[in-house]
C-alpha cells in the first residue's frame, strides 16, 4: 500500500516511523525542506544557549537506515 504524508512535522514523522515499521507500506514523505527543527528551542539558539545543529536534523539522517520511506521535498501551498 502506498501512503503519501504530507509535511514532516512532529505528526508526519511519528506516522512515518510508525508505519516504517509494518510490512507491505510504501511510504513517501513530503515537505518543502529537507530538514526538521525543534521550534520550541529556537530561544535558546538565538541566545546562544544551543548551537543551531542541537535542534534541527536532516530527515534522511532519521530514515536512513529503513528502505520504506522515501524524500521528497516541494513546496507546499499556503493557506
Amino acid at each position: 500500500m502506498k501512503v503519501v504524508i504530507v509535511g514532516a512535522g512532529f505528526g508526519g514523522l511519528r506516522l512515518a516511523r510508525k508505519l516504517n515499521n509494518k510490512p507491505g507500506f510504501d511510504i513517501i514523505l513530503v515537505d518543502k525542506f529537507n530538514y526538521h527543527q525543534f521550534q520550541p528551542l529556537f530561544y535558546q539558539v538565538a541566545t546562544a544557549g544551543l548551537d543551531a545543529s542541537n535542534i534541527s536534523f536532516p530527515l534522511r539522517k532519521v530514515f536512513m537506515r529503513q528502505g520504506a520511506v522515501k524524500n521528497r521535498y516541494a513546496k507546499l501551498p499556503e493557506y
